[in-house]
């Protein structure tokens, strides 16, 4: 028998299959930094007038998080070796369903006779929300970005605040999933 604790089990891990797979992300990096010595970071301070966003304190929890498992420790920005920024935003989106109806008479005899066909069309445009969460690790000298990661997915059907928390955790996890890059040895 299911009970409520094992059916909200049951529907935060279908959550996070189903979300997990559509969070597309890429990034970039310089290949002559070298990633191991990063070791010390801070948060740049996010630009928010004043008002300070919950999904921010999501994005900054999950990046501490996963930073913290690749072994780099939060240190104040004077003594960081990296600068961590990172900014969300949406854009919505539009796409097309097309839907085609139709139907044909046949009248007549077995071998003469006539057809008649009918057909309709419908095209509906359907908006949706996609969000992108950029992260940048900069040097904290220049200012240079060193690493650049960007994830974005459909945020629609993401209502409830464990949904939304679940999602920025994937994201992150997916953007530094191969954070510090590997180096290549040049031949």
């Amino acid at each position: 028998m299911l009970t409520i604790k094992k059916l909200s089990v049951l529907s935060l891990c279908l959550l996070m299959f189903a979300c997990g797979d559509n969070i597309k992300t890429s990034n970039d990096y310089r290949p002559e930094t070298q990633f191991s010595q990063l070791t010390h970071y801070a948060f740049l301070a996010f630009e928010t007038d004043g008002i300070q966003n919950i999904d921010q304190d999501r994005i900054k929890d999950a990046l501490a998080q996963e930073l913290n498992e690749k072994g780099m420790t939060l240190a104040p920005e004077a003594d960081a070796n990296v600068l961590v920024a990172y900014h969300v935003f949406t854009k919505t989106k539009q796409k097309q369903r097309v839907t085609s109806t139709g139907s044909s008479y046949y009248y007549g005899r077995r071998y003469y006779g006539s057809s008649i066909g009918m057909g309709t069309t419908y095209v509906d445009t359907v908006d949706y929300k996609v969000g992108h969460l950029v992260v940048d690790f900069l040097a904290p000298d220049n200012r240079k970005v060193l690493y650049h990661a960007e994830a974005s997915t459909k945020v629609g059907d993401v209502n409830t605040p464990e949904d939304r928390k679940l999602l920025i955790q994937q994201a992150v996890k997916k953007m530094l999933a191969e954070y510090p890059p590997a180096v290549k040895s040049s031949k």
